[in-house]
């Protein structure tokens, strides 16, 4: 695991911690956003341009319902 790699798992564990939220809205590169695809069962949709980074909302199976 990189070091972002590591980076980005800590603000994930931070932010959805508890498991009680399921939904949030992040600032990611597309990079990291490629990341939580391929590794979580969670559904990863752009919403827009943010700057450097862009405007994803991170959805975690289960939300939905």
């Amino acid at each position: 695991m990189t070091q972002r790699e590591k980076a980005l798992e800590q603000i994930l564990s931070e932010t959805f911690a508890g498991g009680d939220v399921r939904r949030r809205e992040l600032r990611l590169t597309g990079e990291e956003a490629a990341y939580i695809t391929a590794k979580y069962a969670a559904r990863v949709r752009p919403m827009g341009p943010g700057g450097e980074k862009n405007w994803y909302e991170i959805i975690f199976q289960g939300a939905e319902q």
